[in-house]
C-alpha cells in the first residue's frame, strides 16, 4: 500500500511534514495509524490510499494473449521478406 498526499496550499504542514501542492507518494509505514488518521481528517490535504500492484493472474495473461496478433497471421502489406537459404544452399541476395 502507498499513501499519496497533495496539499491544497504548497508548504502546508501536518504530521511534521511540509506538504507540497504536487502529489507526493509515501510508503505505508512512513506514518503511524494516528498520523494517517490526522492527515485524512485534514481538509487542506488530499490523501489517497493506493493499493499495491497485483501480479497478473493466469486468467489476465490469457486474456492479454488473446489480444496479441497471432504469430501465424497473414503478414501486413508493409512486411518485407528476405530469402532464406535452404539447408546447405546460399540464399540469393
Amino acid at each position: 500500500m502507498m499513501i499519496r498526499i497533495t496539499s491544497k496550499r504548497d508548504g502546508f504542514r501536518r504530521a511534521s511534514i511540509a506538504h507540497a501542492a504536487l502529489a507526493t507518494d509515501y510508503k505505508n509505514d512512513d506514518f503511524s495509524e494516528e498520523q494517517l488518521a490526522l492527515l485524512q481528517a485534514e481538509p487542506m490535504l488530499i490523501v489517497e490510499i493506493i493499493a499495491d500492484t497485483v501480479e497478473p493472474t493466469v486468467e489476465a495473461e490469457a486474456e492479454a494473449a488473446k489480444s496479441e496478433p497471432e504469430a501465424n497471421a497473414e503478414p501486413s502489406a508493409k512486411t518485407q521478406y528476405r530469402p532464406v537459404a535452404a539447408a546447405g544452399k546460399k540464399a540469393a541476395a
